[in-house]
């Protein structure tokens, strides 16, 4: 990938200022068709992904008893940590709060934004491409197989094979990513559109800044909530940590993070067995947190500082895609075109996007594993479901 950058800042330099505009139209055309094909394998990647998530949590019972109360708590975790990558970005300049419309136009804004994810009909969100409205009819298809338990089951293998296919699909596609990025930032550089790309560096600043204020959040709320020290919310952890953080991967550490839940915290076995699944596959704040920046910074590059309502459809729409992102590595790539469609950010910032999902997105699964874990353990504690409670 460094090569790619610093080959394409040579090669973009060159075809520039040595007035080789007949290869201008062909950079163009290379790039815009690498940036379907990740378009194309998105939207059946994220579809399958969300019904294969939902449908495997495990009984409708069980969801409804344990369920909603840890899913809320996740979901107050998600809104904490964008609200802190907007207060982190604020004072970067990235914001225009007085050029917001009225209140009206606001309110029907927000109403036309959640009313336009309700899909007309099964077929017509494939149609019109409008991935919002796949990932809603995804998760009412899940739904509706989790209530339908093993009747299911045929749908459920046939849905999963799928999902295997498109997974592959889309590693294959992501072995052109260095080729991807080495042709978006020629075709920034010769179209006079990288003036601006020192302003990338604050997408990572956001991100980590935002990121480490949400950790220490998250542990301040499990020390109040369960009482345990430091030390004992963090000991237990350190194994699966190290594999998330080795691995980029928490599907990799998941029977690390079984025993650090079972064994380290005494949390009930029917908790962390449905928990901590689910939280891989819906709990990435901290990655909704990497799509928000990623977003806003880069919109502002096209468009200028964004207004309030254009920051609110940013964080609602990377909580939405985070939440429905499948839990392989390299998910990010995945959901880009997604996210930038649905926010009007202009899809020639993705090679810049790439990069930052590159550096940055190798964390996330270490702080997301983190962070899922205590919300399990605040959750044990709140219900009573800690088998053995540690000293306090």
């Amino acid at each position: 990938m460094v090569t790619a950058v610093i080959l394409a800042l040579i090669v973009g330099n060159i075809v520039r200022y040595a007035g080789f505009t007949c290869l201008n139209s062909t950079v163009s055309l290379l790039f815009k068709k690498i940036t379907t094909l990740f378009s194309m394998v998105a939207t059946p990647l994220v579809f399958c992904a969300v019904i294969t998530g939902i449908s495997g949590i495990g009984d409708a019972a069980s969801f409804g008893k344990i369920g909603g109360r840890l899913i809320g708590r996740m979901m107050i975790t998600y809104f904490i940590a964008m609200t802190i990558m907007v207060l982190v970005g604020i004072p970067m300049g990235l914001a225009a709060l007085g050029n917001s419309s009225s209140e009206s136009d606001a309110f029907t804004d927000l109403l036309n934004l959640v009313l336009d994810m309700i899909p007309e009909n099964l077929i017509s969100p494939f149609a019109i491409d409008n991935d919002l409205q796949v990932i809603v009819l995804a998760i009412f298809i899940g739904v509706a197989m989790l209530l339908l338990g093993d009747k299911a089951n045929r749908v459920k293998e046939f849905i999963s094979g799928v999902g295997e296919i498109v997974n592959k699909m889309m590693m294959l596609v992501c072995k052109l990513l260095p080729v991807f990025v080495f042709l978006g930032i020629c075709d920034l550089i010769i179209s006079d559109r990288l003036a601006e790309v020192a302003k990338v560096s604050s997408i990572l600043l956001i991100s980590f800044i935002a990121s480490i204020i949400n950790i220490l959040i998250v542990m301040i709320r499990t020390r109040i909530v369960t009482g345990r020290s430091l030390k004992e919310i963090f000991a237990p952890q350190i194994p699966s940590f190290m594999i998330n953080l080795t691995t980029s991967s928490q599907i990799s550490a998941l029977p690390e993070s079984m025993k650090c839940c079972k064994e380290g915290y005494k949390i009930d076995e029917k908790l962390v067995d449905f928990g901590l699944p689910l939280g891989i596959v819906v709990y990435m704040p901290n990655g909704a947190i990497m799509l928000g920046a990623m977003t806003w910074v880069l919109g502002t590059m096209s468009h200028g500082p964004a207004d309030p309502m254009t920051i609110f459809k940013i964080i609602f729409v990377s909580i939405v895609v985070a939440i429905a992102a499948p839990p392989i590595p390299g998910s990010a790539f995945a959901i880009m075109p997604i996210l930038f469609s649905a926010c009007g950010t202009d899809l020639s910032m993705m090679p810049l996007a790439v990069i930052v999902a590159s550096t940055f997105g190798y964390l996330l699964p270490a702080m997301n594993g983190f962070c899922l874990q205590e919300e399990i353990l605040m959750a044990a504690t709140k219900a009573d479901m800690i088998k053995i409670r540690g000293k306090r």
